[in-house]
């Protein structure tokens, strides 16, 4: 995302999917979000960090846990 126009269209994309998550949690109960692919490189830890990062910006309380069950060495 060398383009600053395209990092801006991505930042607020990832903050919409960040608002619809947390349109649909039911009031203050804690919630788990699981973001998977069937193959590798298709972005899943990029935007897990992303949200992530998004989520701690909206004063959510927020852990992130990165894992690779099947490239695991």
């Amino acid at each position: 995302l060398s383009d600053p126009s395209q990092a801006s269209v991505a930042a607020h994309c990832v903050h919409q999917i960040r608002t619809m998550l947390q349109l649909n949690v039911l009031g203050d109960e804690p919630s788990v979000i699981a973001i998977t692919s069937a193959t590798s490189g298709d972005g899943k830890t990029s935007l897990s960090l992303a949200l992530g990062l998004s989520f701690a910006s909206a004063s959510s309380r927020t852990l992130l846990v990165d894992t690779d069950l099947i490239g695991a060495g």
